[in-house]
């Protein structure tokens, strides 16, 4: 059972490295799949994007591509004054740019409007601690599977 997983999780990151021309750069591909139907999220998930634009570690790549995926759903958290605040749900994924999609972390918060710079680099800081926190626990699996004893 270990090895299976050990197997799987290193073919997964295999395909996300080499997929959407990740060895020709050094930056992760991220893409972001937002429902954003409140001006508030709105602006969150335009924010968001902007942030992986000007990431020094991150690239935003299309949907279709491999990577990590935030996918962000948000709604107005007043509705009789839908342009102070928004409630998200943030949840990421590590997806194979064809058939898979492996679960990472969650989280739900909410963003008034004069929030939405810094709550955008929060999102984006927790989406690189979680391409830090994959890439280490399949390091460990790697150097896990190459110890003879262990197997």
């Amino acid at each position: 059972m270990k090895t299976g997983l050990c197997f799987i999780l290193i073919a997964v990151l295999s395909l996300v490295l080499t997929n959407s021309a990740f060895a020709k750069e050094d930056r992760f591909p991220v893409s972001v799949n937002a429902t954003a139907d409140d001006i508030v999220g709105r602006r969150l998930v335009y924010k968001v994007k902007e942030e992986f634009r000007r990431s020094a570690s991150m690239r935003l790549v299309d949907l279709d591509d491999a990577g990590v995926q935030l996918r962000l759903v948000t709604l107005p958290r007043d509705s009789d004054n839908p342009s102070l605040s928004t409630v998200y749900s943030a949840v990421w994924t590590l997806e194979d740019g064809d058939f898979y999609s492996f679960y990472v972390k969650s989280q739900v918060g909410y963003c008034g409007s004069d929030v939405l710079d810094s709550q955008a680099e929060l999102l984006v800081a927790e989406t690189d601690k979680a391409i830090s926190d994959v890439m280490s626990m399949l390091k460990a699996l790697w150097e896990l599977q190459q110890d003879p004893a262990s197997n």
